[in-house]
């Protein structure tokens, strides 16, 4: 994939689409499951996934640790949080 890299802290003053078409729900069963694995990947190992997502402008990439996830978010260090809606893929 072809991604602008950024840093986590710059998360929250990205512009995101205001309509984002619905994923598979196979695909957003497969993020999930990515998701708690990259959960456990930074809790026991302090290891780092790659997220990538896309804003209003294209796809962007940031290289962190998840800290938590619920149904609909992501949760990074520092409390930043991104929407699942927006996330393509996990890289592990």
């Amino acid at each position: 994939m072809n991604a602008v890299l950024i840093e986590k802290e710059q998360i929250r003053e990205l512009v995101y689409p205001t309509q984002v078409a619905e994923k598979p729900l196979s695909f957003r069963k497969e993020l999930a499951d990515k998701c708690a694995k990259a959960l456990s990947l930074g809790n026991l190992h302090k290891g780092k996934c790659s997220i990538f997502f896309r804003d209003a402008v294209g796809l962007k990439k940031v290289n962190t640790t998840i800290w938590g996830f619920m149904e609909d978010n992501i949760v990074l260090k520092g409390g930043v949080v991104l929407n699942l809606r927006y996330v393509e893929d996990i890289v592990f």
